[in-house]
């Protein structure tokens, strides 16, 4: 395959990582035909790469391609009144930097303009290029920071997520939520960050750093920690929170909880308004385990459990009773 079938545009792309498969096969075919185009590219690649270094800002790829057009004119003016030779080197030389141009571009837009992730009325489940997988929880938000997979692998948090981070001694994972950071190498933690001020960090597996701008806890399983800004504190606990992963898993466990608790806990849960309406069964106690259920199963249960009876009307829920049979 000689130079002229291969596009320029395309050898952007494949140096810039954001060929296809197809197109990829492509270059690297192209690339063996000759040992001058395995030259050419690693040529290419290494001025990228000083580049990087000379210039850390977006480049307008429209303008300056505007620019090599008339200095392209120019050096074959001067080439076609000299040599066949040097017209050969002008386009040579013209084509390279265009090709910088458009590859650099691509490399720094994707610098400057990190993936975004969403989950607005839905939970949704994400894998990393490194293999990490993280659940963002509904109304949550993470962004990948423009070097991730460089030296280490930095997102930022908006809202609630799992993380189950792939371990890499060399590439710390590390989240950003407002003034709080949480650094791992290889573990499994939630975070709770859906209001920046009051964060929380629960350690399912593995070992956590949680830190502040004045403060830092190593974190461990069952471990909890919580930042508060207003008194730029964290504050280290064991985690006595069954259903802090209820919003990924489904699963609903209650070990001796009030009965006022409880429906604290479905009102926030199943986003309704759940009321007691007599005092006597707000300390009725419940020991139960609800797997995926529904509200109106969960409610069907404690009927039967405790002895009570729930009425629903429009978005509110009332539940009535007498003293039930387990109570405080």
């Amino acid at each position: 395959m000689e130079n002229s079938k291969i596009s320029w545009q395309l050898l952007a792309q494949y140096i810039s990582n954001e060929a296809s498969e197809k197109e990829r096969e492509e270059v690297e075919a192209w690339i063996k035909t000759k040992k001058e185009n395995a030259q050419l590219i690693d040529t290419l690649r290494e001025k990228i790469s000083l580049l990087d270094k000379e210039y850390p800002y977006p480049i307008d790829t429209d303008v300056e391609w505007k620019q090599m057009k008339l200095k392209l004119q120019k050096v074959m003016e001067v080439s076609h009144r000299r040599s066949p030779a040097l017209i050969k080197w002008g386009v040579s030389i013209a084509a390279s930097i265009a090709l910088l141009v458009v590859a650099y571009s691509t490399i720094m837009n994707n610098y400057f303009n990190p993936k975004e992730y969403y989950a607005l009325d839905t939970t949704k489940e994400i894998t990393l290029a490194d293999g990490s997988i993280i659940t963002l929880n509904k109304n949550s938000t993470l962004s990948l920071f423009k070097d991730f997979g460089g030296e280490t692998r930095e997102v930022a948090l908006s809202g609630e997520a799992f993380f189950d981070v792939k371990r890499d001694e060399q590439r710390p994972f590390i989240i950003q939520t407002g003034n709080s950071t949480t650094r791992v190498l290889g573990t499994s933690f939630n975070i709770n960050a859906y209001q920046a001020d009051h964060v929380s960090v629960t350690v399912l597996s593995g070992k956590v750093s949680f830190s502040s701008s004045n403060d830092e806890v190593i974190l461990e399983k069952d471990d909890v920690a919580f930042y508060n800004k207003n008194e730029n504190n964290i504050v280290k606990t064991e985690n006595s929170d069954f259903n802090f992963l209820t919003w990924k898993t489904g699963v609903i466990r209650f070990e001796n909880t009030s009965l006022q608790e409880v429906v604290q806990f479905l009102s926030a849960h199943y986003n309704i308004d759940i009321l007691l309406e007599s005092k006597e069964i707000q300390k009725c106690r419940i020991t139960a385990v609800f797997d995926n259920y529904t509200l109106e199963e969960v409610l069907s249960a404690l009927e039967h459990i405790l002895s009570i009876q729930y009425t629903k009307h429009g978005n509110q829920i009332k539940v009535s009773g007498q003293e039930c049979f387990i109570k405080n």
